[in-house]
Formats: C-alpha cells, structure tokens, sequence
C-alpha cells in the first residue's frame, strides 16, 4: 500500500447545512500524523469523505451512510474527496511517483427534492477517478481545479475536464471509473486492498476501540479464520486475482441445475449394480474354466517335454558311447607320448650329471692348483721366518762372543797387571779408528746404492700395482658384464621356458621352421573360416528369403485370420443381434419391415407427453415459488387469458405489466420495479377495479391456482402505494401449496419413467435402424468368410513347410556359427601361437647373440685373468727383491749403527800420538779395545764378577748355537752367510706375525687339501650315479639314447619336459575318471530311457510323432525327475480343478437363481460341463464372453449416461477442492508473511495451527460434502431458498472445513510484548489480552500484522516490509495513554513501513510528538457556517518538494453553476 501525501475535501456541507468543508487540503508527507479536531467538528464526516477514495458508496456506520450528505437541508450539489499517494517503487511505472484517487458524487437525479424528510434516503451519481504524475503540476491534488473562486465545477463538468486531461497533458494518465469493481480491482495494482480498508472502516465505525472492533466481530478462534482470514482476506484476494467476484453464485446455480441430475446418477448406480453382479460371478466362472486351458497347455507341454527328455536320452547316450570309444584312444597315445617324455627326461638326467661330473674334475683340478700354489706359499715363508729365527740366533751368538771376549780380556789385563794398559788402550783406539773410519765410508757408500736399488725396485712395484689396479677393473667390469649376461640369458630362458611351455615346445633347434609351420596352420585357418563365411552368407541368404517368405505367409495369414476373427465376431454378434431382432417384433409386433416405424410412432408420441408434463412443472414450480415469496405471481398464459376477457368484457385500455414498463425509459422503469416488484405480472387497466372485482363471471372464470394483480393507470401514473382496491386487486383463487407439492412429485415419478421408457426406446429404434441397415451386408460377409477359411488353410500348409526349411536352415546356420566360432578360437589360438613363437625365435636368437657375447667376454676375461698372473708373478719377484734390497739396507744401516756406536764409544780414547802398530787384525782390534777399555775402566772392580759375566755370555753363546744347530745350520753356515749377503735382526713383533702368517697358511692348506677330498668323493659318486642310472635306462627303455639338447637349455628343458609330463599325467588322469563318468552315465542313461518307455506307455503317448531333442547344457536327470513329478503333479490337478469347476458351476447357478436369472441359470446347467481338452474350454469361454458381452452391452448403455454425470460430478468436486487447497496454501504462509519487524529481529505476530484431516480424504471428505448438499437442499421449497442455501454451504470458509477434523480446535497465538523482552510470548488468541491498555497495544500489534499479511498475499513476491501500509485510527489513545505500550508501536510502524493517521482530541504531548505531522484544526464562522480550517500546523519533515501553485485557468472553459 502506498503512503498518503495529501489529502483534499471540497464543497462538502454537513449538519443540516450549518458546517462545511470548503476546499480543506491536509498534507501527511507520507509520515505518521495526528490532527486534532474537537468532537462535532466533522472528524468522521472526514473519514467517511477519505474512505470513499477506497470503498466507493460506503458507510462508517448505519447512521452516516455518504447519501446523508445530499438529504434535505445540507444544500449539497456536487462533492469532492481526493488522496494523494506516494506509490511503493515496485507500483512505479513511467515514472509516475504519485497517484491522486478522487471521488466525485452528487444526489442521483430523479431523487427526493427539498420536500423530503430527514430520514428519506437518498440515492447518488457517483464515479472514481486516479490521476497520475511525475511531480506536482496544474492537475494535482491541490491544483485540480475544483473552483475559480466564485463558481464550483459540476459532476459532469469535472468528467468532462478529466477526460479532456489526458489527451492534453502527456505528462499524466487519467483513469474514470463508473463501476465500482473496477476501480477497486484498479487501485488493487497499487497495493489498495478492499480487504485491508474493509477493516480500517470496521475499525473506525467506534472512537479509539481497535479491541473493540475485534472482540465485537472476531472474538473466537474460529471466527478470525473463518470470517476475517478466509472470508474477508483470502476470498477477496482470490477474487481480486481472478477478476470476479461471481463465482460462489455461479457455482451455486451449477450445483443447483446438477441436482436432479445427480439423484439420477445414484439411482442409476444402483440399478447398474446388478448388471455388475452378474457379469462378475460370470467373468469368475470364466476365469475358471480359462484356467483349465493353462492346465491342459502345460499338461501337453510336458506331455511333449517328456519324449523330447526321451529323444535327448538316446542320443546322449550314443554321444556318451562315443566318446567313451575315443578317450580310451586317446588315452593309449597319450601312455605311449608319456613314455616318451620320461624317457627324455632320464636321459637328459644322465647328460646332466655327466656335465656335472666334467665340472667336479674340473673342480678337482683347479683345487689341486690351489693347494700346490698354497703349499709354495706356506714353505716360502717358513723359510722366511726360519731364516730370520736363524739371523737373530746368530747375531744374537756374536754379540754374547763379542761381551764374552771382552770380559775375558779384561780378566787377562787385570791378572797380567800390564802397567801400559792406558797407552795401549790408546794405541788399539787410535789404530781401530782408522779400521772404523773406512768401514763407515764403505757402509755408508753402499747405503747409497742401496736406497738408489730399493727406490727403483718401488717405483717399478707402483707402476706394477698399478697395473694390476687397471687389470683388477677390468677384471670387474667384464666380470658384471658376464654376470649381467648370464642374468639376462637366465631372464631370455625363463621367458623362453614360460612361452615353450605354453606352446609345448620341446626342442629349439628349428624354431624358424615351426615359426613357419604355425604360419602355415594360421594360413589353412583363415582358408577353412573364410569358406565356412561364404557357406553361412549363402545359408543365411536363404535363410532369410525363407524367413521373408514366411513373414508375409504369417503376415497374409494373420491378415486373414483377423478378418476370419473379425468376420466370426460380426457374424456371432450378427446372429446375436437378429436373435434380439426377432425378440423386439415379438414385443412391438409387426415385421423386419414395419418395426422400424412402430418405434418411430412410439417415440414420438412419448415426446409430446413429455413436454406436456415439462410445462406443466415449470408452471407449478413458479407457482410455488410465487407463493414462497409471498405473491401468488401468475404465468404469462392466465395473465393473457385474463386481458382477453377484459377487453372482451370492457372497452378500457389494458395491457400486461411487461408491457407497460418496457414503454418507460430505464431510469423510469428501475423506480417502479423497486416501488411495485409485482408489476412485471400485473395487469394495467383504465377499468374501474370495482366493477372488475364484482363481475361474476370473470371471478368464475378458471385462472389456474393463482391470484392476478390488476393495477389501476391513474395510481400507477400518480405514484401513489397500492394500498386500497381502487389502485389494485387480485383475480382468481389462492393455490393449494400442498397438492402443488404432490402434483410435482408424481411428475418426478412420471419423469423417470419416461426417461426410461425414452431410453429403451431410443436405443430400440436405433438398435433396427442399425440392424435394417447392415443387414444386407451381412449376407455378403457369409461368402467371404467361406473364401477367407480357404484361403487360410493353404497358407497354413505353406506355413508349415517354411517352417520346416527355416527349421533346417536354422540348424545349419548354427552348425556354421558353431563352426566359425570353433575356427575363431582355433584361429585366435593360432595366433598367439605363432605370436609366441616368434617370441621364442625371438628369445632365441637374442640367447644366442648374447652367448657369443657371453664366449667372447670370458675370452677378454680370461686374457685380462693371464696378464693380471703375469703382473702379479712380476709383482711377486719385485716385491721379493724390493724386500731383499731392503733387508741389505736395513743390514747395512744396522752396521753403521754399530759402527757409529763403536765411534762414539773409541773417540774419547783417541789422541793425536802416533803409536806403534799392534799388529792385530780389524776383528781383533774391537775385542781388545774393549777388554782394554773394561780393564781400563774397572780396575778396582772384583774380579770375580768379570769371571761370572764371562761365563754368563759363554753360557748365552752356546744357547744360541744349539738353537741354530735345532734349525739345521752351524756357525760356519752363518758366518758365511754373513760375509756373503749379510745378516739382519727381526723385531720380536715381526717375527710374530711371520709365525701367525706361517699357522694361518698351514691351516687354509688343510682346509684346501679336506676340500679336495670331498670333490674327489662327489666325482666316485657322480660316476657311480651315472653308471646306474644308464642302466636303469636300458633296462626300462631298452637302449640309451641320447638326446640333442645344448648345455645352457638343460635344465630348461627338463624342466618344460617335467610339466609336460605333469600334463600328460593329469591329462590321462582326467581321461580316466571321465571314461569312469561316461561309463556310470551311459548306465544312468539306459535305465532312465526305460523308465520313460514304461511312463509312455502308460499315458498312450507315442514318441514317434515327436523328432526334437532338449537344448544343449540341460541336466536330464534333473529335466527327467522334474518332468515325472510335474506330470504326476498334473494329472491329480487336472481331477481335482475338474471336480472344482464343476462346484463352482452348481453355486454360479445358485446364485443366478437367486437373483432371479432363472433362463441364465438354466441355460448354463444345460450347455456347460467340465471340458476335456483346450477345444471344449475354447467353446465354453466363447459361450461365456458373449453372454457377458450382453450383460456388458446393457450396462454399458447405463455408465455412459453414468459416465457424464460423474464426470460433471468430479470436475464440480475438483473445483471445490481446489478453493480449500487455496485457503490451506494461504493459511500456510500466515505465520511467514504475519512477520514484523520487532527489536531488530523478524518476529511472527500469529502462529496458526490447523488440524487437517489426512490429504488422502480430502476427496472423499468433499464428495460426502457435496453429496449431503444435494440431500438436504431437498428440504426447501423454493428456488431461490434452495440457491441461497448452496450459496451458503459453498462459501470458502464453509468448504475449508471439509478438510478440517474440527474448526473449533485450530489454535491461533498472539505474540505479546512485555516491557522486558525477555518476558515476551506467545498467548492463545483468546487470552491474549491484560490491561485494556496492554490488549489495545495487542491488537494494534495483530493489525499490523494482518495489514502485512493482506499486503504479502495480495502483491505476489513483493518484500512486505518493503511495501508502504496506511493505518487511520481514530483516537486510539483513550484505553492506552501511557507511552510505554505506545513507545514500541511507534518503532514496529517504523520498521515494518506502516504510516499512522490518528484524529484524536486532547493527546497529551508525550504521544504527539512520536508524530511527525502534527495538524490543529477548528471552525471558523464565515457565512453563517462552520468552516474547518487548519489553526496549528507542525511538521518534523523535510520539505524536499515545493508545493506547486497554478498561475491562470484560463486555459480551460469549465461547466459552473
């Protein structure tokens, strides 16, 4: 709803003339405004005024209805009521923001003059107009120009200038409305519901009582969903949406003309209930006889299973025999193929261990190598240490001589007491000295030469350790190399042996032949499949020029079997129907020829009966009615005998009341219709009334049972109220409304049964027609069934033997298929094959290729192993004169050690005298030195202690020499040794690791030597081995053959031939348990055969008729086991449902006889017995199928009448239905779009809960509705009573408790608001309510909410919040003054767009200035009248436009009194 701007009251005078509004215009802003205005100041000839803009021609209440305004005494002419709103964006169009809404109304003409009362009512001219605009101009609510100053416009005035607007003015639209649904349907679009201002109207009929208005018109529950929500709201929203406000009443009068029509369709539904009846207990019957025809099918069925199980069983069993025949040889070429392979594999089981003896010789060699090289080893270096033991024995020995000697000296010295032992201490120094000096010259020279020797022998071992460094790698290199070879030639082998004992490969000498030998096989595959394909195209093209064939014979057969069936079923229904033929000349005489015009008579004459009695009940239900409605209204026929008597009678004017008003204008015509309603079925005379009334004979005169009303010209003509008899009345008698009533009835019983009689006549006579017509065509239909029956027996033969061919085609076609897919999966098989021995070929060759790799890297490996023993031999000679070099220098460096020593010792006895030689030689000379130097040194010392060190070191010397002569030398040896080469000492630690070396070498050779043993042991074991397993050969085979196989494939090939004899093993295994199986199911096959010749026998089945056999991949003995129990089973069916059929006949013709189809039951017993085969059951289902096609036939000539009225029935039924389904769907959205915005958060003002009977009994709920409608409207007598009771009963509130368990339970809340939200709830709607303040502040809340609501439903998907409201209330605040229950109105108006006006007297300013327009109004005296006037005007809003003031009207000529 848009807000209003401004509004605008012009030339309005009220109280008898003595107050008026001149031309008052209040502008709103479209904010919440009050306006004060003292009680008789005319504040509800204003609301009454502005409510004439929503609700055209409305009240505010019984005593001020708007004609009050143009009675006697207000002087009124015409008057003006205008609103000017500021549309919701959403009603915006064109940009035309604003819609001014104006009434224009003056007293109706014709009407009451001055001389009327007060209290005459008055009727009024009104129309509605709507201009809109863009922004304030010369035509808006203020400027229209309603007066120049001095003249007022007139009605038609004001029309004229607004039509003329539009077509002048571009910049607005002008809309004029006559009729009042228009305009309100109009102002619809722009959100101004008559419901909504339906309830501000209610609302304001009392000062301030919201609550009042709620709890006078909606105290309950069910009166706010019934009167307010449903009627008032969602009905007038509905019609608002569909445009019309009709259709109760149209629906009502519906109803009323199904009526009659829906109490034949119950009666009708009873009759057709016995036709039902019959044709279920036959259509069962026929189910169970048709049932015998399944049993006997499947009896023949098996009948015929059985000597196909029979057929199948004697060919099995000579497939079995034959196959028994061919496993058995199979079975000795596969021993003989077994042997074979064993044979192979024990040789190959020789040759293997031959070459595992050739490797233990091997072996066996290499190890002796082995030990001969550990042995030198072991040796070399126990002369090593023995050498070196040796060395340190005797180095040891001279130094315990040289300590010994010298002691021995020193001795001699002290006991010879020589007195020139210093300076022949000197002497000997001075001359060793010289010996010395020479010797370490030599010594160190020799050092020289060794170093030189040793670093040249170091640099030739680097470049040799080297060497065999780059050997060692390539060594290693060519070592993986072989290992990767060997890896991958073990890799090749299993592949080559996966794929090889796939495709049982047992030698690979010829692969390329066998490659090409599986290429030959593939090659005679694609032949032999290539001719099978051109074998099965031709067998196929046959085939379907077989099938073709066959096709169009069934098509021509089943063509003519159609017309045979549909001939047989015309021919059988045209004997039939000339049956019935002979049975209606039998009921209305006459022949074939004449019946056909007898029916035609009869028809005829019953329709000119019928429409006798039609007219005859129209004429007593108007009487009827006339007498319901108080006046005993004649038909036209009595009221034109009665004006021919008159004129006949009386030479007066007189005409019928019709007449005389269709000789009035209309306005003339709708007064005397209100003033005098019987005047339509009067008659008018110049006739002296009393005369009339006096003449016996026009009061003898037989009318009918009705009363004429006779009007008198001169009262008609003077208006006067026919009160007397000299302005009118009655001829005839008062009718008698109860014999009517019986009258009536006894034509509804006529009416039945001559719509029955009708109907039977009617298909009758069409019945013959139809009958007469076909029947010359008929009897042409005989000599072309005769021709078709023909026809279709030669087609069958020519069936059959397509069949047969197709039959044979069929299974040589399969045989083909068979045979192509046995070449596919042998082709398919080939292909791998071949696939995989190219692989292997593949496989081989790659095995060969790497194999000379192989052969050529241990040759390279072989030529690096011999330079890398060279190098080593080399290495091993340098390192022994390295270390031989080295030993001499450590020698040598040892010696100059000592000779050093000696210097040092000698220098400090070393003078630079000369002395006389000694004569003593360089060995000498050191041990005289010393003894010298001791006896010299220790001349005081004890003797004896010299004595016991010399013979310690004797001792010491003679240890050392016995140990040396242990080793096997002497002295001599040494001394030798030493002189020659030289003798060096060993460090304790060095000669232990020697020794450690030596144990260790000892122990590896032991080891070595038992290693050699074992070998030795394995080779005597493999010859033995050997040597019986060739005779094992022998004797088991025969002779030993060899087999041709290389090396590295040997155990690939005994290992493929191991599997293969795995295969061939369980091959034959498999073979004999089969022969073992072939020989139980031959056995099983036989005697089963026979117990089927015996079953055969029995049942008198011959076996020859039948040459099929069973699908492949069935189980016979359980096919058998299942047939004998099947046809045992069968045979006792087929006794008890014989025994069965025959009760069910007996209580079928029980019940027919009880139901009175006595013939029926007869003809059944006669011509019905229990059938012996499916023919007999064909005979009884066709005898049975056209009796009920009789039944069925009568009965259908029933439900299609039945058909309609039910049909008009549901549709009636569907649209009531879907009123209620409206209603629930807007109910539903009440809690969602009852929402208002209330301390920031949406909050649902009404919750409603409705108690819905269950969905699935909505129709029937409403068909019983409808149904007890029909039933009780029988009760009223009239027409219109009846109309109006309908009416009633198909209001929307009334239908939506159909679907409702109990109206008074539906339970609706309020929400109330306390001062503390949190103690803010929902209370049910009845006691809702506390202080009358606090129910006030309630129900304002709950119409808010309702107003949001009527907005929600009534604008599609438009927000509601969105949308603007109005609210008026007049003086609100007289129950609720405090400004706490006002303080949270005002803020749920703000929030949920809700504009409040109020004319209030005395607000207090605490409530006035929550309003942001505030008006003072008064009167003020001018011209003898009460004038309303604005006193105070306050405003809280921004004037964001100018009021707009028009400059001149002289642009217009206006029509002004």
């Amino acid at each position: 709803m848009p807000h209003i701007n401004r509004i605008r009251v012009n030339n309005v005078k009220y109280n008898f003339g003595t107050q008026y509004y001149d031309d008052f215009v209040m502008r709103f802003s479209g904010k919440n405004t009050i306006y004060d205005l003292a009680n008789g100041g005319g504040k509800s000839v204003l609301m009454l005024l502005l409510l004439q803009n929503l609700i055209p021609n409305c009240t505010l209440d019984e005593k001020q209805p708007i004609e009050k305004l143009f009675r006697s005494g207000n002087g009124n002419t015409t008057i003006h009521s205008m609103i000017e709103w500021k549309l919701n964006p959403c009603h915006v169009k064109n940009g035309f923001q604003y819609m001014t809404t104006g009434f224009c109304a003056r007293k109706a003409r014709g009407a009451g003059e001055e001389g009327e009362t007060a209290g005459d009512r008055t009727s009024i001219d009104y129309f509605n107009y709507c201009i809109f605009y863009r922004q304030f101009n010369d035509n808006d609510l203020k400027n229209l120009p309603l007066s120049n100053g001095k003249e007022r416009i007139t009605y038609l005035g004001l029309r004229s200038y607004l039509q003329e607007l539009e077509k002048k003015d571009f910049h607005v639209e002008v809309k004029i409305f006559d009729r009042k649904g228009d305009y309100q349907r109009f102002i619809s679009q722009y959100g101004l519901f008559e419901s909504e201002w339906e309830i501000i109207r209610g609302i304001n009929k009392t000062e301030g009582h919201v609550r009042t208005y709620f709890e006078t018109n909606y105290r309950t529950t069910r009166k706010v969903v019934e009167d307010l929500l449903i009627e008032e709201i969602i009905e007038k929203s509905f019609y608002h949406k569909t445009g019309t406000d009709r259709e109760a009443g149209e629906m009502a009068n519906t109803l009323l003309d199904l009526k009659d029509q829906l109490v034949l369709l119950s009666q009708k539904k009873n009759e057709i209930h016995y036709y039902d009846r019959q044709t279920d207990l036959l259509s069962e019957f026929a189910s169970r006889v048709g049932s015998l025809q399944g049993m006997y099918f499947k009896k023949q069925g098996l009948e015929e299973q059985l000597v196909k199980t029979y057929n199948t069983t004697l060919k099995r069993r000579l497939q079995k025999e034959h196959a028994h025949e061919e496993l058995t040889a199979k079975s000795e070429a596969l021993a003989e193929q077994k042997l074979e392979v064993s044979r192979q594999i024990d040789t190959a089981g020789i040759l293997k261990k031959e070459l595992q003896l050739e490797v233990l010789e091997a072996q066996v060699q290499e190890k002796q190598k082995a030990i001969e090289e550990a042995s030198a080893i072991r040796d070399k270096r126990r002369r090593q240490l023995e050498e070196r033991e040796c060395d340190n024995y005797y180095l040891n020995y001279l130094e315990y001589k040289k300590e010994y000697l010298a002691a021995k000296k020193a001795v001699e010295e002290v006991f010879s007491g020589s007195e020139t032992l210093e300076e022949d201490l000197f002497a000997v120094a001075n001359e060793w000295k010289v010996y010395i000096e020479q010797e370490q010259k030599d010594l160190a020279d020799r050092i020289t030469e060794l170093q030189e020797e040793t670093s040249l022998l170091e640099t030739e071992k680097s470049e040799l350790e080297a060497e065999e460094k780059k050997l060692a790698v390539k060594l290693e290199v060519l070592e993986n190399a072989v290992k990767k070879q060997e890896e991958e030639k073990q890799k090749l082998n299993e592949k080559i042996h996966e794929l090889s004992r796939q495709e049982s490969v047992l030698f690979f000498s010829d692969m390329k032949g066998q490659c090409e030998k599986a290429e030959r096989a593939c090659s005679v595959l694609e032949k032999q499949k290539h001719q099978t394909l051109q074998r099965l195209e031709q067998c196929r093209k046959e085939l379907f020029g077989a099938e073709v064939q066959n096709k169009n014979v069934q098509k021509e057969e089943r063509r003519i079997t159609a017309e045979l069936e549909v001939l047989n079923k015309e021919l059988g229904k045209h004997s039939r129907l000339t049956e019935r033929m002979d049975q209606l000349i039998g009921i209305y005489g006459g022949t074939y020829e004449s019946v056909e015009n007898i029916l035609f008579q009869q028809q005829k004459e019953l329709v000119l009966a019928h429409q006798k009695n039609v007219d005859e009940k129209k004429a007593l239900q108007s009487k009827l009615a006339a007498l319901a409605d108080g006046i005993p209204v004649p038909l036209f026929k009595e009221v034109t005998a009665f004006l021919e008597d008159v004129a006949r009678y009386y030479d007066e004017k007189v005409l019928s009341g019709y007449d005389y008003l269709r000789e009035k204008e209309a306005d003339v015509r709708e007064i005397l219709l209100e003033r005098y309603p019987m005047l339509p079925y009067a008659v008018v005379t110049n006739a002296n009334l009393e005369t009339i009334a006096a003449d016996r004979k026009l009061r003898e005169k037989d009318f009918g049972e009705v009363l004429i009303p006779v009007i008198s010209f001169a009262a008609l003509e003077r208006e006067r109220e026919l009160l007397d008899d000299t302005s009118m009345i009655f001829i005839g008698k008062s009718p008698d409304k109860e014999k009517i009533k019986e009258r009536l009835a006894k034509l509804e019983t006529i009416f039945a049964r001559e719509y029955e009689k009708e109907r039977v006549l009617k298909q009758d006579y069409n019945f013959v027609q139809t009958y007469l017509q076909q029947r010359a065509d008929y009897e042409s239909r005989y000599g072309t069934y005769d021709t078709l029956k023909s026809s279709w027996k030669q087609l069958q033969m020519e069936r059959e033997e397509l069949t047969a061919k197709i039959r044979g085609l069929g299974e040589q076609e399969e045989t083909l298929c068979a045979e192509i897919s046995r070449l596919e999966t042998e082709l398919t098989e080939a292909g791998r094959h071949l696939e995989n021995m190219r692989v292997i070929y593949g496989l081989e060759q790659r095995k060969d290729s790497l194999e000379d790799e192989t052969v050529f890297s241990r040759r390279r490996l072989a030529d690096i192993k011999a330079s890398m023993e060279n190098t080593h031999r080399a290495l091993l000679s340098i390192s022994e004169s390295l270390e031989s070099s080295e030993r001499s220098l450590e020698m040598r460096q040892q010696e100059l050690k000592h000779v050093l020593e000696n210097f040092d010792i000698l220098k400090n006895y070393v003078t630079d005298r000369t002395y006389p030689a000694t004569g003593l030689d360089k060995k000498d000379l050191e041990t005289v030195f010393l003894g010298k130097k001791a006896a010299y040194e220790q001349k005081n010392t004890d003797i004896s202690d010299k004595q016991k060190l010399a013979g310690s070191y004797e001792k010491s010397m003679e240890q050392q020499k016995a140990q040396l002569q242990m080793l096997g030398h002497t002295l001599e040896e040494l001394a030798e040794k030493k002189n020659n080469v030289g003798c060096i000492r060993t460090e304790m630690e060095q000669m232990l690791h020697l020794k450690k070396e030596v144990f260790e070498l000892q122990n590896h050779l032991i080891l070595m030597e038992n290693e050699q043993k074992s070998l030795e042991a394995s080779v005597h074991k493999t010859m033995g081995s050997i040597q019986h397993a060739k005779q094992m050969v022998e004797e088991k085979y025969g002779q030993l053959e060899t087999v041709e196989v290389p090396e590295n494939q040997l155990d690939h090939f005994v290992a493929r031939q191991k599997e293969q004899l795995k295969v061939l093993e369980s091959e034959v295994k498999a073979d004999q348990k089969q022969m073992r199986e072939l020989e139980e199911q031959c056995y099983a096959l036989k005697a089963m055969a026979q117990d089927m010749e015996r079953m055969m026998k029995s049942a008198g089945i011959t076996p020859e008729n039948i040459t099929e056999c069973l699908e492949t991949g069935m189980s016979l003995k359980e096919q058998y086991e299942d047939l004998r129990q099947a046809y045992e089973k069968i045979v006792k069916e087929e006794k008890q449902r014989l025994e069965a059929v025959e009760k069910e006949k007996l209580l079928l013709t029980g019940t027919l006889e009880k139901m009175g189809a006595y013939e029926l039951s007869e003809e059944i017993k006669k011509n019905l017995t229990p059938p012996e085969n499916e023919q007999q059951i064909k005979q009884q289902l066709d005898s049975l199928k056209s009796v009920i096609d009789c039944l069925e036939l009568e009965k259908n000539r029933i439900g299609k009448d039945m058909d309609s009225l039910q049909e008009l029935k549901d549709q009636f039924e569907a649209q009531c239905l879907q009123n209620c389904l409206n209603i629930k769907e807007e109910l539903d959205r009440l809690q969602k779009l009852s929402k208002i915005s209330m301390d920031q958060q949406m909050i649902s003002m009404i919750t409603l809960q409705v108690p819905y009977i269950k969905e699935e009994l909505y129709e029937n709920a409403m068909s019983e509705y409808i149904d007890n409608i029909i039933k009780q409207v029988e009760n009223f007598n009239t027409q219109a009573e009846r109309l109006n009771y309908i009416r009633n009963q198909l209001a929307f509130k009334r239908l939506f408790s159909v679907i409702v368990t109990n109206m008074d339970a539906i339970r609706l809340t309020l929400y109330k608001r306390e001062r503390m939200k949190e103690q803010s709830r929902y209370l049910k709607y009845e006691e809702a309510v506390g202080s009358t303040g606090q129910s006030q502040g309630i129900y304002i809340q709950f119409l808010v909410a309702i107003i949001n609501y009527i907005s929600s439903i009534n604008s599609g998907n438009a927000d509601s919040l969105e949308l603007k409201k109005v609210i008026f209330i007049d003086n609100p605040f007289g129950a609720a003054k405090d400004v706490y229950i006002w303080e949270p109105i005002f803020k749920l108006l703000k929030s949920n767009n809700v504009q409040l006006i109020v004319p209030a007297r005395g607000a207090t300013p605490a409530i006035t200035g929550h309003f942001e327009v505030n008006y003072i109004l008064g009167q003020k005296l001018i011209d003898g009248r009460q004038q309303t006037v604005v006193v105070d005007y306050r405003s809280q809003t921004e004037e964001n436009e100018l009021e707009y003031a028009a400059l001149e009207y002289e642009q217009e000529i206006l029509q002004f009194f």
